[in-house]
């Protein structure tokens, strides 16, 4: 009785808080339990049930749009933006990046007059430092270029604001793994400093926080340091952020990754207080084997909804986990490539989860297929793995609607549309219908011409 009695104090206190869905996932916990044979203590349970229902409907955490029709789903790389309207396209303005990772690593050799490398054309051919993603707010536009984050004002181009988030980026670069994204709640800003590589993140590699409207920096948080203290392991200082943040009711929630002397791979999620920048949980995830020296397993972004945070790790981990106490609601383990992966990805094509009512999609951590797994149990549903996937080699999912239909989209080699309760029959393929287009382009490696992160706009792609 007493925690039938806790539990619901603290939903309580969840609901008035304005926190529904942290509410709403203590109560499933309260499934079965005895004490609520109690009619009071069932009538209670199933009042409060309602209100966090209700607190819940008006949350919306998530700035850069949701899956249409899901409204608590907070999935930062599948910007879902008002339609475009029917009119010719005109450039307002552009802005230079010269903080950029590609303009670090070359301008000193195209000031002093001596050749640029071939690497740097086969770098714009590739498109391998295409990591700055620009964030959209309002009428602000965020840029994060590894060492500082600027607001512009979206109609006028004026920087609003300029903020220095580590050292100086330094020049001597190697291959990134990640895009630098701003994630925006309410009055915060939430972004990550330097760039993932193989086995560490540049510079200090902390979790930042900035005012939304001045840049002032709020906090600061370093996983390496909490888990040295946490863990008594010589290495545990060695953990580093990855990936892009994802924001929960009032966490910020990140990977972090440590790779050992061994050159095992470690992945963990942490959750950080949005208010103060402090660690409310650090939760190890798996691990597995290293790759060939030099390599890397890819990096993978989460994604947090309704009270969960779901995760699709290289490392061989499908998983779910409550945001309010890190504890694993399901995990699933999967094949991983004992050497590198089955096709390289870029940092734009960082994976991560895409949430469809209450599926859980996603590329399998060996790149072999796409799972669909039951978001409430992680029981797999289908694997697909047959040859419309296969041509598609996908790195990464996104979430659309067409006459009201959810659609799933594979980018990878190519960009296939699925209708998300058959992913076996494409509904059309990028390069079928474009072979006029694209009759110049060949080989895998240059997915169609497809180069940077693919945009949902309206029933628009970008």
């Amino acid at each position: 009785p007493a925690g039938l009695e806790a539990t619901l104090r603290m939903a309580q206190l969840d609901a008035e808080a304005g926190l529904g869905h942290r509410a709403i996932r203590r109560l499933e916990r309260l499934e079965g339990h005895p004490g609520l044979a109690d009619a009071a203590s069932a009538a209670r349970r199933d009042r409060l049930r309602e209100l966090s229902r209700w607190v819940a409907e008006g949350e919306g955490v998530d700035t850069f749009g949701p899956w249409p029709g899901e409204e608590r789903s907070d999935s930062p790389l599948e910007a879902a933006v008002d339609p475009l309207p029917d009119e010719t396209w005109s450039e307002l303005w552009r802005e230079p990046l010269a903080e950029s990772p590609y303009e670090r690593a070359f301008r000193e050799l195209r000031r002093s007059g001596r050749p640029v490398p071939r690497t740097a054309d086969r770098v714009v051919a590739d498109g391998s430092l295409l990591v700055v993603m620009p964030a959209a707010d309002d009428d602000l536009v965020y840029v994060n270029e590894g060492h500082v984050v600027r607001a512009i004002d979206r109609l006028s181009r004026r920087e609003r604001w300029r903020t220095p988030i580590d050292g100086a980026g330094g020049q001597g670069l190697g291959a990134i793994g990640d895009p630098t994204l701003v994630r925006v709640g309410g009055d915060r800003v939430v972004t990550l400093s330097g760039h993932a590589l193989g086995n560490q993140r540049t510079g200090s590699g902390r979790v930042v926080c900035l005012d939304r409207e001045t840049g002032r920096l709020l906090w600061a948080t370093d996983l390496a340091e909490v888990s040295s203290r946490l863990v008594d392991d010589p290495g545990a200082d060695d953990l580093f952020p990855y990936g892009v943040v994802a924001l929960g009711e009032d966490v910020a929630v990140v990977m972090a990754r440590r790779v050992t002397n061994r050159l095992e791979t470690i992945d963990s999620l942490a959750a950080i207080e949005l208010e103060d920048g402090r660690v409310r949980w650090l939760v190890p995830l798996g691990s597995c084997g290293g790759v060939r020296l030099g390599g890397t397993r890819p990096y993978a972004s989460p994604v947090a909804a309704d009270g969960r945070v779901l995760v699709n790790a290289s490392v061989g981990i499908v998983a779910s986990v409550d945001a309010a106490d890190g504890s694993v609601e399901w995990l699933r383990r999967e094949p991983v490539p004992l050497r590198d992966g089955r096709y390289s990805a870029e940092p734009w094509e960082i994976s991560q989860p895409l949430l469809v009512g209450d599926r859980v999609f996603t590329v399998a951590p060996d790149q072999s297929a796409l799972l669909e797994l039951d978001a409430r149990t992680g029981t797999s549903l289908a694997r697909h793995d047959g040859a419309a996937i296969e041509a598609a080699q996908p790195r990464y999912l996104l979430g659309a609607s067409l006459d009201d239909r959810p659609i799933v989209l594979a980018v990878g080699s190519d960009l296939v549309a699925y209708d998300a309760d058959d992913l076996e029959t494409p509904r059309w393929r990028y390069a079928e219908r474009n072979e006029a287009l694209l009759a110049g382009d060949s080989g895998v490696a240059n997915r169609n011409g497809i180069r940077g992160r693919v945009q949902v706009v309206g029933d628009v792609l970008l």
